[in-house]
């Protein structure tokens, strides 16, 4: 079983899946046999599942297309075919850096439902002042980037993204994590590349 399954949703992505497929393999070197990348096609009409199918020479790599239902359908798919211990979410336009090869060996031991990473200070021992934060916060702690999920956590309490909402579903789903958390770690690690594109 691998420890951890990175999902990434990708829609017409032809411009920046590459390079981020190509961030993640060069990043995770050493962990690459402990993590299975799950690509979710969401139903793209350019050339994107070409310049997925480039990578089927990697085993740990799973590509999956489905008719378009938008990231959240994507992401909830991700979550339901992932094997891995942990999960964390990649957008196909983004990338990681080298901090990403610590994830793996930083999160074998956790006994948490959810480990955030970054460059700032977070509050994990209190739910009431975390969930405080991730509210007034407009992307580091509400979305569902530099996170790692405990994919059993998720299961038990049945959390996933609400597809019939187009705004603020990834903070509703940070938020149940934390509401139904008795453990949050985080580290003052930056590994994630947010590209900001219109």
């Amino acid at each position: 079983m691998p420890k951890l399954s990175i999902i990434i949703p990708a829609y017409n992505a032809e411009q920046y899946i590459k390079t981020c497929l190509d961030s993640i393999l060069q990043n995770s070197k050493e962990s690459l046999s402990e993590t299975e990348i799950i690509v979710i096609n969401d139903g793209s009409t350019d050339s994107t599942l070409e310049i997925l199918k480039s990578y089927n020479k990697y085993k740990n790599i799973k590509i999956h297309t489905t008719k378009n239902q938008g990231v959240s359908a994507a992401r909830n798919l991700g979550i339901s075919l992932s094997r891995g211990e942990w999960i964390t979410f990649i957008d196909a336009d983004d990338t990681v850096n080298n901090n990403f090869s610590k994830v793996v060996s930083l999160i074998k031991n956790s006994k948490t439902s959810l480990i955030i990473f970054g460059n700032y200070d977070i509050e994990t021992r209190d739910r009431k002042r975390l969930t405080d934060q991730t509210l007034r916060s407009s992307m580091c702690l509400s979305g569902p980037w530099s996170k790692v999920y405990n994919r059993q956590f998720l299961i038990k309490h049945k959390i996933l993204f609400e597809k019939d909402i187009l705004m603020g579903e990834d903070m509703l789903f940070n938020l149940e994590v934390i509401q139904n958390s008795d453990a949050i770690e985080s580290y003052k690690i930056g590994f994630y590349n947010y590209r900001h594109t219109n």
